[in-house]
């Protein structure tokens, strides 16, 4: 998977100096949560829409020990890694593999139109704030100073 990533350099080592300074993982993961939800609101205006508008009402900001993650789609909206990623055609998969099987009718090209993506690149800045705001004031509380 491809696209614009903002690494935290040193984050399982973060993880573990929190942990030993006496800081809990969900502390920390509930940081990672806010800096991906701020990034929730922008990718949901950047979402294609379409009748019903339920890609954009999909996305969703997650965090965990090491990291932020902005997601999109659900069993309900199956079709939001297709739109993201786009679908390629027949003559596009290796020979020796089967053509994957298909509902009724076809789903055709789609392009892909990667906003998570887009929205990532463009607020690189606004998420080194939002990490250093939430994960840098849980660790100044144990005595740790985030290296921004």
């Amino acid at each position: 998977m491809s696209g614009p990533v903002v690494k935290v350099e040193g984050a399982q080592e973060l993880s573990r100096s929190f942990r030993a300074a006496g800081g809990t993982v969900k502390e920390l993961s509930g940081a990672y949560r806010e800096v991906a939800r701020s990034l929730v609101p922008p990718a949901q205006r950047e979402a294609p829409r379409g009748p019903t508008g339920r890609l954009a009402a999909s996305t969703k900001g997650r965090g965990q020990r090491t990291r932020a993650i902005l997601t999109a789609g659900s069993r309900a909206v199956p079709y939001a890694g297709p739109i993201h990623f786009g679908n390629p055609t027949p003559k596009t998969y290796p020979a020796h593999k089967a053509e994957p099987k298909r509902s009724t009718g076809t789903l055709g090209r789609i392009r892909p139109n990667p906003w998570l993506y887009r929205t990532a690149d463009h607020r690189r800045d606004e998420v080194a704030k939002a990490f250093e705001d939430n994960v840098g004031t849980v660790l100044r509380r144990y005595g740790l100073a985030p290296r921004i």
